[in-house]
């Protein structure tokens, strides 16, 4: 009954679709997995009565893409494409190789029986032009051999279309976040008001229920601070040969199998991760230690107030912070990575101790439309008469 409702919702949306304005524009992006080629074979089909948006202009570097066709004119310079559309619409068609590689591993491939990579890496942010009254609309259809699943950030594919959801202001909404396909093996569950799902391909040493039950005492913690965690989860994971650390997406995060869900030093790297997943849309660009230090510092925090590690614990972690951070040079500077985030988590878990309300109280009284950053924590730490180092960074 319930996948019954589902697919009358979607009609109806859909049914909307067509009924648009005419100044409206629909997006539909589409990916289908080849395996044989081992390629994702892309389209984006541009639906109006006129010409509400007139073109598309993304970097499409060689070594990734390939194979455009489109109607209209389309026009390859230097590692871009600019597709002008028809004023009645068009569909644009290329080919994207997923084949990544991050240091000595993948953060995205293609193999004979699953892929793992990017939504946003097949279709990139793009420069547009569009006419500012109108409304847009995208949906999402993704195919592969009968046998294969599919999940997103979106939810699992049931062979139908999706429409997206518009969380952003953006004139080219567009698909976003982690994307599995393949042999996979996928566990769900709702945890603190959120569907989470864990999937990886079958026959990794994935701990899929391990890391449900984990998430079930720690997620309700992350969001009583971090209430922005968005409604579906998707955690992706595999082993060899991918990367051996995590990445957020919009949504979704990838997470290497061998990574623990509590480190020897006391932190989580699932934690972290999904700390990044929940403040991303609220993060302002260009503050990395702050970003980094926030996520390491909370994963340890929300560790402690759920139980799974002690006071005592919690603070030899932030001592094992602060040796490293004094023992490597680390500094409050960008990019924020090893002894600098160690030293961001110290200067952070200080503050927290001084501040009113701690750093809880700092999240909390932003805005929603405001940044959290360091200009809204210089703020609230005058407001409240406490001694803050200061935003102009750079130093210990």
């Amino acid at each position: 009954m319930h996948r019954r409702w589902l697919w009358a919702a979607v009609a109806v949306v859909l049914a909307g679709l067509a009924r648009a304005g005419e100044d409206d524009y629909v997006l539909h992006f589409s990916a289908h997995f080849n395996v044989r080629e081992q390629v994702v074979e892309a389209r984006l089909r541009v639906d109006q009565s006129k010409t509400a948006i007139d073109y598309i202009d993304f970097a499409a570097p060689a070594e990734h893409f390939d194979h455009f066709k489109g109607d209209g004119k389309v026009k390859l310079t230097k590692g871009r494409v600019l597709w002008t559309i028809p004023k009645t619409g068009g569909e644009l068609r290329w080919d994207y190789t997923v084949e990544s590689k991050r240091g000595s591993g993948y953060d995205a491939l293609f193999t004979d029986k699953w892929a793992l990579l990017r939504l946003d890496s097949v279709f990139p942010g793009a420069r547009n032009r569009t006419n500012k009254k109108a409304n847009v609309t995208a949906t999402l259809e993704l195919s592969g051999p009968k046998h294969w699943a599919i999940d997103t950030r979106y939810g699992r594919w049931l062979g139908r279309q999706h429409v997206l959801p518009v969380d952003s202001d953006t004139r080219y909404l567009r698909p976003s976040g982690w994307i599995i396909a393949g042999e996979l093996g996928i566990r769900r569950d709702d945890i603190a008001g959120r569907k989470v799902a864990i999937a990886a391909p079958m026959g990794e040493d994935i701990r899929r229920l391990d890391t449900l039950a984990y998430l079930s005492w720690t997620l309700p913690e992350l969001v009583k601070v971090f209430p922005d965690l968005p409604p579906k989860v998707l955690i992706v994971s595999a082993g060899k040969p991918m990367w051996r650390g995590g990445l957020s997406g919009p949504g979704s995060l990838f997470l290497h199998a061998d990574r623990p869900l509590i480190s020897e030093n006391r932190t989580s790297p699932i934690l972290h991760e999904l700390v990044h997943v929940a403040s991303r849309g609220r993060m302002a660009d260009g503050e990395d230690w702050l970003v980094e230090g926030l996520a390491e510092y909370y994963a340890m925090v929300f560790l402690k107030r759920s139980g799974g590690i002690t006071q005592r614990r919690f603070d030899e972690a932030i001592n094992w912070q602060r040796d490293w951070a004094n023992r490597e040079g680390g500094k409050l500077s960008e990019p924020s990575r090893g002894p600098n985030t160690a030293r961001a988590v110290v200067k952070l878990a200080e503050l927290d101790q001084r501040l009113p309300g701690g750093l809880d109280a700092w999240i909390a009284s932003v805005p929603p439309d405001r940044k959290t950053d360091c200009e809204s924590l210089a703020r609230f730490a005058e407001k409240t008469k406490t001694v803050f180092w200061g935003c102009d960074i750079g130093g210990g």
